[in-house]
């Protein structure tokens, strides 16, 4: 669960 709000985090970071 935790790893994939890191994911989605990261992945808007890295794309927003």
């Amino acid at each position: 669960m935790v790893l994939y709000i890191m994911h989605c985090l990261s992945f808007f970071l890295f794309y927003p």
